[in-house]
């Protein structure tokens, strides 16, 4: 199932409008329910605990007045003091009906009960102080007095600590409507903080995917496209089964890299066979050159001598210029061979043939090619033939025939030495020559390499080379032992033939 980077988007876009949307509406639940106890202190007791400190200041200068209205010695002076009194009556009343009013209908009954006991002490207060008032322009000064203290006072007492308790009741309800706003600000002040948290969790949250799905696959994508630029094709693609736009790309990426990879094989092809190419005219000149000069030094000879020569000597040159022909041809096609032996191997023929036979007849060819030199052959009985190909290994014992004759004095002699150990046969190659340096051993297997003391002679560097893959082709090895300015031995060992295979060539 494809799903589109842009559904993603969509529903990440959705998810972050709905969290914090439903958020909010937790949130204005929680400031509603803050609003409503602080309402109810600023609407309610707040109103309320104004119309008692009210009450208490109108109490107090009733009971003042009163008692100015008692000590009063004149009329007018009484007169003033009674349109006072009659004054802050009335705003008493105003101010309990105003209390009444602010009560709830659901007020606390001790409350009420207060409320009621308060108006009825009132009532019976001020009823005694009109009373005395009355009476105080018929009684003694000293018995106003003691009815002033005495019994408005008690009713005046009562009516106050009723006023009190009223006034105590309703501060211990604000206070508890203050304490239910702080305990529910606290609670949504912690909600406030799981909200936040919660937002930015969810913004972490969503940093963090579009990292994991988007961000740190394209960084790995750009990474591998890198990594194919410079010629790593073998690395794997990541998020190939991703159903989106990014496994899209991940996708056309591999198909890029398995074409970059095919480009890469077909380039590198191309560089091989220009190799062999290259390596063939190098080899090819390097062998040529030998069969080459022995038909050169034939056809001058006839040349020189053609008078003088019957026609058996004629027959016999022409022979042996036949002979240097087919060993120029042999040479060419061993070596068109060896430059097709790093790509396959399919041509060589490997059947048992008579070592000691082969060997005679490429020393017996080096020694017509230079009868000015001794070459010494020395060899063992063999229980069993050697599985070889026969065009190779002439070429791989010539080319070391052909160094040792190449780097050593004329005058000196080469020896070849064939001998048998357990399932081998090996064959070395022995001169007195110039040798190799002991710094330079290890890079003489190398094609094109040449001794520093080899390169006042003519060669190209591939003799030892070609020699050393010959034997590779053989399941055979090489081995060089060599001393500066004493000569070189090289020995090559070569597996018999197992005897079945042994008598199946014989008989063949």
């Amino acid at each position: 199932m494809f799903i589109s980077l842009r559904s993603k988007f969509a529903l990440l876009f959705l998810a972050f409008i709905a969290v914090p949307a439903l958020l909010g509406v937790i949130g204005m639940g929680a400031l509603r329910a803050v609003n409503d106890p602080a309402q109810e202190v600023r609407d309610v007791w707040l109103p309320k605990l104004k119309i008692v400190a009210a009450l208490n200041d109108h109490l107090s200068d009733f009971r003042l007045a009163e008692g100015d209205y008692l000590a009063a010695t004149e009329e007018e002076e009484r007169a003033g003091h009674a349109v006072v009194i009659a004054r802050l009556g009335g705003e008493i009343a105003t101010t309990i009906a105003q209390y009444r009013a602010a009560q709830q209908a659901g007020a606390a009954p001790t409350e009420a009960q207060t409320f009621s006991q308060f108006i009825a002490a009132w009532a019976d207060y001020r009823e005694s102080a009109t009373r005395l008032m009355a009476q105080a322009a018929t009684l003694d000064r000293q018995t106003v007095r003691q009815v002033y203290r005495d019994d408005t006072q008690r009713a005046y007492a009562r009516a106050n600590d009723l006023l009190d308790a009223l006034t105590a009741a309703d501060i211990d309800a604000a206070e508890a409507s203050r304490d239910q706003a702080k305990s529910v600000y606290d609670d949504t002040s912690a909600r406030f903080v799981v909200i936040i948290v919660g937002v930015v969790g969810l913004a972490v949250l969503a940093m963090a995917m579009v990292n994991r799905t988007i961000s740190s696959p394209l960084i790995q994508l750009v990474a591998v496209l890198t990594r194919i630029a410079q010629r790593e094709i073998d690395l794997p693609v990541p998020h190939i089964a991703r159903r989106d736009e990014i496994g899209a790309v991940a996708r056309a990426i591999n198909i890029f890299r398995e074409q970059a990879a095919a480009l890469d094989k077909t380039l590198q092809r191309e560089h091989d066979l220009l190799n062999q190419q290259r390596n063939f005219i190098t080899m090819a000149s390097h062998e040529i050159r030998t069969p080459l000069t022995g038909i050169d030094g034939h056809a001058r000879r006839l040349e020189r001598q053609a008078a003088q020569m019957t026609p058996a000597d004629i027959t016999e040159r022409a022979g042996r210029i036949r002979a240097a022909v087919r060993r120029l041809t042999e040479v060419v096609e061993s070596v068109t061979r060896a430059a097709q032996w790093e790509q396959e191997r399919t041509n060589v023929r490997l059947e048992p043939h008579a070592l000691a036979a082969m060997l005679r007849d490429i020393v017996g060819r080096l020694r017509e090619e230079h009868p000015h030199r001794a070459i010494l052959l020395t060899m063992t009985a063999f229980p069993r033939p050697v599985r070889l190909d026969p065009a190779l290994f002439d070429q791989a014992i010539s080319n070391l025939l052909g160094n040792a004759l190449k780097y050593s004095d004329p005058a000196s002699s080469v020896s070849v030495t064939a001998c048998v150990e357990g399932d081998w046969a090996r064959v070395t190659v022995e001169d007195q020559g110039i040798g190799i340096p002991e710094a330079e051993r290890n890079q003489i297997r190398t094609r094109f390499f040449r001794a520093s003391n080899a390169r006042a002679t003519v060669g190209s560097g591939v003799g030892l080379y070609i020699v050393d893959h010959i034997m590779s082709i053989h399941n055979g090895e090489m081995m060089i032992d060599s001393r500066l300015n004493e000569g070189t031995r090289v020995t090559v060992r070569l597996p018999l033939a197992r005897a079945s295979a042994a008598q199946e060539g014989l008989n063949a």
